[in-house]
């Protein structure tokens, strides 16, 4: 389903943004020059064309094209204008040291001239600490937002010829490898609906922490040795309470991921975070191992309840997982 969905929303995009000029090495961001309703064009040096699920009145959410804008780039227009400011607000608890629960609420906050120069002037009377969104106007009818991205690893080289820059995943794989949480299956591959091992699946949270040192010097499993490379990852996961081994004397590195063991590994590396909500009838159980991951999962807006607990995990969908609530 996710795929449709990205292959529908690439047509719409290209539909609305009326040919924009991409980088020639073949990644998303790149100038992008369009003319909206009004008849005025802007043209952004070094930007990112994607799309997102916004809220410009706090109560509903529309999927609204989204240009991201590279810090330092040039913006010009052919004549000066005005748009609406928009920024979300949240609310937040913390739930652990790394995760900090959070709900949006996009809402107007006042209006900005529009003139050529470079992006930060645009921006300067803006509160960027937190999400802030520009309506530029419409094209073809559909709105049009501008954000100010300073995220590094979005604008560097995507290296992956099987990453998609419209797949929902693209920009956790880019996050992944350019945070060296995960390298791809090769240089040019990084091999999206693969599986994933339990040793690499521990592995890939313990770089996402910052390779934190185990304490213990003891290692009890038979198949885990020194030279391997999830050989710290194992220990600390072990001694975190994230998993334990399969058996006394084994980890099982090798065994495949299943959704159940990647989130329930995910949650208890975040800390255990309570859902936030509290639901009296939950869809995955109230025995299950896995079934407060999952509540949690799902309100964190990572799965659905219809997904599989026992179905084999991609790694697109790990990485996607991790992004969405690791440190970046």
């Amino acid at each position: 389903m996710k795929k449709v969905i990205s292959i529908l929303l690439a047509v719409v995009l290209c539909v609305m943004l009326a040919a924009p000029a991409f980088a020639s090495d073949g990644n998303l961001y790149g100038p992008i020059s369009i003319t909206l309703d009004n008849g005025i064009s802007v043209e952004f040096e070094t930007a990112i064309h994607t799309y997102d699920f916004v809220s410009l009145d706090a109560k509903t959410e529309d999927m609204v094209s989204v240009i991201r804008v590279k810090p330092g780039t040039m913006v010009s227009v052919s004549q000066p204008f005005t748009a609406d400011v928009h920024t979300w607000n949240s609310m937040g608890e913390y739930y652990s040291d790394v995760l900090e629960r959070e709900s949006y609420a996009y809402l107007k906050d006042g209006t900005v001239e529009v003139r050529t120069g470079k992006i930060e002037w645009l921006f300067e009377t803006i509160d960027y600490m937190y999400a802030t969104y520009l309506l530029l106007g419409t094209i073809g009818g559909e709105k049009l937002l501008v954000e100010y991205y300073d995220v590094d690893y979005i604008w560097q080289n995507n290296p992956f010829e099987d990453v998609s820059p419209w797949s929902y995943y693209y920009e956790a794989v880019l996050w992944a490898y350019y945070r060296d949480v995960t390298t791809g299956t090769s240089a040019t591959s990084f091999s999206p609906e693969s599986t994933c091992t339990r040793g690499q699946v521990v592995t890939f949270l313990w770089r996402a922490l910052n390779c934190p040192e185990p304490e213990t010097k003891i290692n009890p499993f038979k198949d885990v040795k020194p030279s391997d490379y999830y050989y710290k990852a194992v220990l600390w996961a072990v001694e975190e309470g994230i998993t334990n081994g399969t058996s006394a004397t084994t980890f099982s590195p090798n065994a495949t991921c299943k959704y159940e063991h990647v989130l329930t590994f995910l949650w208890r590396a975040l800390g255990t975070p309570m859902p936030f909500l509290s639901h009296e009838s939950n869809p995955f159980g109230t025995t299950a191992y896995y079934a407060e991951a999952f509540e949690f999962a799902a309100e964190y807006g990572m799965i659905d309840y219809e997904i599989n607990p026992a179905a084999f995990c991609p790694r697109a969908d790990i990485v996607e997982f991790m992004y969405r609530v690791m440190p970046k």
